[in-house]
């Protein structure tokens, strides 16, 4: 998983949700150091489906946002995804969350 530094810092519920996370063995890396904002929306499943879209994955997204996903299965759309997905890795650092909460 990837994620935006700010929200390993200073929103509780973000801050819970990935030590959660990373409690069940899953790497979680941020954009700590780097001058890029990680904005992106989307989850690669099994590397056959892409979700993606304005979706914030947070319960207020679903009961007061208007928000979409969009499901792919294309092969040539899940690899363009999977290929953002590995620079990205390759750009950012293992985090963890603040223990400010």
């Amino acid at each position: 998983m990837i994620t935006d530094a700010g929200k390993l810092r200073d929103e509780e519920k973000c801050i819970k949700a990935v030590r959660k996370i990373l409690d069940k063995g899953i790497p979680v890396k941020s954009n700590t150091g780097v001058s890029l904002k990680m904005h992106n929306k989307f989850v690669i499943i099994d590397e056959e489906i892409v979700l993606t879209g304005s979706y914030n994955w947070a319960k207020k997204s679903t009961a007061e946002n208007n928000e979409n996903v969009i499901i792919l299965s294309d092969k040539s759309a899940v690899q363009s995804y999977t290929k953002e997905f590995e620079k990205l890795w390759s750009l950012f650092s293992l985090d963890q969350p603040s223990n400010k909460f």
